[in-house]
């Protein structure tokens, strides 16, 4: 994020959404950033707050900030738990200054652990994970950005994997374990690892 808004942390504002007990602003704050977090799960902002951490209670759209409060907002682990993305993506947008960039970490549903797992991809879980129930690729990825307003400063992909390690035989989660490590730059060079990580930048006017 720094290197892609050519500053340095002390000059940048950061707002994790969707932080649960903070632990990504707590790091934000002890690397020079002025990073804050806001959760909608009452009791885990509290705990957050309780840490010394500064969490607000409740959703992006009903803290009214200011337009253009922050250099950089993340979203962490939340866009696939939502139907609708755009309003929350609008709202991104709108806090953000000029040429600020939004963070979106998801799975990408393009990946080869996606092929390889099928329906036991873990993201498909609808218990493990608290209810995925949205899904992105890259491409998918950069035509929500552009719906609402932003462009893809940088789209990474890392990790495979091919078994969990509890539904498989030892042997087998082995031998997995080892071909995942072959490919993981390989799917990274092709953008098919697991974890997509989105660079999405607001318009310098706008």
């Amino acid at each position: 994020i720094a290197v892609l808004l050519g500053k340095v942390a002390t000059d940048i504002r950061v707002l994790d959404v969707g932080c649960s007990r903070g632990q990504f602003v707590a790091a934000a704050i002890a690397a020079g950033y002025r990073a804050e977090g806001v959760e909608p799960a009452p009791r885990i902002a509290e705990a957050a707050r309780a840490a010394g951490v500064p969490v607000r209670t409740g959703l992006l759209e009903e803290q009214h900030f200011p337009d253009g409060s922050f250099d950089a907002l993340t979203l962490f682990e939340v866009i696939e738990h939502l139907r609708e993305p755009l309003p929350l993506l609008a709202e991104c947008r709108r806090v953000l200054k000029p040429g600020g960039i939004l963070l979106v970490s998801t799975a990408n549903a393009a990946s080869w652990t996606a092929a390889a797992m099928g329906s036991g991809w873990d993201y498909f879980d609808m218990q493990k994970d608290g209810g995925h129930i949205s899904f992105y690729n890259p491409g998918s990825m950069a035509k929500i950005a552009a719906n609402a307003g932003f462009a893809v400063a940088r789209l990474d992909t890392a990790r495979v994997k091919f078994h969990d390690k509890e539904n498989t035989t030892r042997p087998l989660y082995v031998a997995g374990k080892l071909a995942a490590e072959l490919l993981n730059l390989p799917a990274q060079l092709a953008g098919r690892g697991h974890d997509m990580l989105a660079y999405l930048r607001k318009p310098a006017a706008g």
